[in-house]
This record gives C-alpha cells, structure tokens and sequence, in this order.
C-alpha cells in the first residue's frame, strides 16, 4: 500500500465483553473476520492473500458490555 488507509479497525475507547468484526465485499461474501479487537483487516483477501482491488466495503461491528461504571458516551 501507500501508507494511507492500508488497514481498518475500528476505533472504541469502551471496556467491551464481546468483539466481532466482519468486513463483505459488495456481493456480500465475507472477506474478513476477527473477534480480537486489536486486530483489524489488512485489506487483503482471504484466499489469495493479495491486496482486494480498490471499491467500496461494508463492515458490521457487533460488540456487547458488561460495564456500567464507565462514562457515557463511548466513541
């Protein structure tokens, strides 16, 4: 890559119990998973392992707290 935008992750400064993180190219076929959330997609392929060709992506980010002592909002 260039350095600009070579990866994704998003951002959460919340305690989180539950971390799952699943990037879809726009045919909606999964390319990439994670349940870490310090590991983020790299903007490769999963079979290929080669850079995906430039477009649009979608992503779902589904996470769940169990705190309740932590300062409201989190971003």
């Amino acid at each position: 890559g260039d350095g600009l935008n070579d990866g994704f992750l998003p951002r959460h400064d919340c305690p989180l119990r539950t971390w799952s993180l699943q990037v879809v190219d726009h045919w909606g076929r999964t390319i990439f998973t994670s349940t870490d959330p310090n590991m983020g997609w790299d903007g490769t392929h999963p079979t290929t392992g080669g850079p995906v060709p430039a477009g649009l992506y979608g992503w779902v980010l589904s996470t769940r707290s169990d705190a309740v002592d932590f300062p409201m909002p989190c971003e």
